[in-house]
């Protein structure tokens, strides 16, 4: 099954770097097409906002929607916020308690 939207978290020159690609390899009206055979891209990691963040969990809450993380180490506040809580909104969507 295909993800509706690809979260990129990722800051500086990685952010930089996937934004390129993306705009050299798509059609620049993607976002304008009734056609949806495709992920829309939502780039974070730029801002550690308190509300960027709750916007951005509210945005993708109702979605199929996967996570791709461009990071050294994975230590940055910026990458590894909105890490942390999709993360966990992804466990709590598909991870079923064990009930004994």
């Amino acid at each position: 099954e295909k993800a509706e939207v690809l979260v990129v978290i990722a800051i500086g020159g990685s952010s930089l770097g996937a934004r390129a690609v993306l705009e050299a390899l798509s059609n620049p009206f993607n976002h304008l097409r009734k056609d949806k055979s495709y992920p829309q891209v939502i780039f974070a990691g730029q801002n550690i906002s308190e509300v960027y963040i709750f916007e951005l969990i509210k945005i993708v809450d109702d979605k199929d929607y996967a996570i791709n993380v461009m990071a050294k180490l994975g230590t940055t506040s910026e990458q590894a916020l909105p890490f942390r809580f999709l993360k966990k909104q992804l466990e709590n969507q598909f991870i079923i308690p064990w009930e004994s």
